[in-house]
């Protein structure tokens, strides 16, 4: 459950932080527009690949390079803006950092819980 909530908050920092890059007015409804085809498609692509049955960095991956471009394909159908000549940039640029925002939300959370057990033995 830690990762899935570790994944979950991380796409929605890249959410958030792509939408305040371009200048977008932070909000409830932004961030909806933004976050929630994501979740959804790293949700079900999720359960199909069992990442979190199966924890590893594969799953991950496997995970992360399908989830985030229908995802972001989904919110660019939404927005009506599929057929943009924008969209592959935005697919590419969008798929590579949110792969190192997922890593590095990861990478801490390993730490952390590295840091507490070392605690529980101590």
């Amino acid at each position: 459950m830690r990762y899935l909530m570790a994944d979950l908050l991380a796409l929605l920092l890249f959410s958030v932080s792509g939408a305040a890059f371009h200048g977008a007015e932070l909000g409830a409804e932004l961030v909806a527009r933004t976050s929630l085809p994501l979740a959804l498609s790293w949700l079900a692509v999720a359960a199909l690949v069992g990442t979190y049955r199966a924890a590893s960095w594969k799953t991950l991956t496997v995970t992360w390079i399908t989830a985030v471009p229908v995802g972001l394909l989904l919110r660019q159908l939404l927005l009506g803006r599929l057929a943009s000549p924008a969209t592959v940039q935005f697919l590419v640029v969008g798929t590579l950092t949110s792969g190192a925002v997922l890593l590095l939300v990861r990478l801490a959370l390993h730490g952390v819980l590295r840091g507490r057990s070392r605690e529980g033995a101590g």
